[in-house]
């Protein structure tokens, strides 16, 4: 995942930078710059979080931590009343599933394993032990999304400072003892990069390959966008998820059975506290 990639891009863009006389300056934003930004980026934290309430959606992900790695092509529903994403292998047979039912419980399935790994905290415990990430599954599906895990109205912003391109900038904002550093594109508002810490883990997400979402919900024009693809990389420990967004749909509602799993009689089941 993304080994040769950065190394490659750069040795092709080499000679176009050197040939390049001159670059634009990164600068400072006014107090009015900044205030035009945080609104565009907070109104389009509002859009998107709209759009994507309910979806269906195909994904390629690999999933690389401390006890086992995955990788394969699935599909996620996620709604108000719950989520559901199964990953397959080449050969369609099921090798990962997560559910989460609304505020109940979350269980993560194995069946390699013919484990089920369950909490009460929509993930966060699972999340916490498997990945050390201090989120729960909605809030990581969401920054899957873009959608960062506050609000305008919970969060202190700390400062706005330039990034390394032209047209981007770091919004540093805090709830509580979570510390967010945000890359932002200042003419769209795409979330580029977010910097997640906290006492206990420090994770980066990228986002890249933009595109429009959920077309059929509104116009391509007002649709927010997207970034198809995901990388995510803990600071703490040896684990990176990467996603990629096939397809990504408003969806249907749907019976409350989607967010259920039909397990073997034997399968071992772990509750994490």
């Amino acid at each position: 995942m993304k080994k040769l990639l950065p190394a490659l891009l750069f040795a092709l863009s080499l000679p176009l930078f050197i040939s390049c006389t001159s670059m634009p300056p990164v600068v400072s934003l006014t107090s009015g710059q900044t205030q035009e930004l945080l609104n565009l980026f907070w109104k389009q934290q509002e859009r998107k979080k709209v759009e994507v309430q309910t979806i269906q959606a195909k994904i390629r992900l690999d999933i690389v931590e401390k006890k086992r790695s995955l990788s394969g092509v699935g599909t996620v529903f996620s709604s108000p009343d719950g989520l559901r994403l199964e990953l397959r292998d080449p050969l369609g047979r099921l090798q990962y599933a997560v559910v989460l039912q609304g505020n109940k419980k979350f269980t993560a399935y194995y069946p390699s394993q013919n484990t089920t790994y369950s909490d009460s905290t929509h993930g966060a415990n699972y999340l916490k032990e498997f990945l050390n990430l201090g989120m729960n599954f909605y809030e990581l599906k969401n920054l899957w999304l873009g959608v960062v895990p506050i609000t305008r109205s919970n969060s202190q912003l700390e400062s706005v400072k330039p990034g390394e391109k032209f047209g981007q900038h770091w919004l540093h904002l805090k709830k509580a003892d979570l510390h967010l550093a945000i890359l932002v594109d200042v003419n769209n508002g795409d979330v580029l990069k977010v910097l997640s810490q906290s006492p206990s883990f420090t994770v980066e997400f990228e986002f890249s390959e933009f595109a429009s979402c959920c077309q059929e919900h509104v116009t391509s024009y007002d649709s927010p966008r997207l970034g198809r693809n995901v990388f995510l990389k803990n600071r703490n420990q040896e684990s990176e998820i990467e996603l990629d967004w096939v397809t990504i749909l408003t969806a249907k509602k749907r019976d409350q059975s989607v967010f259920e799993l039909d397990l073997p009689a034997n399968v071992k089941k772990v509750i994490l506290n």
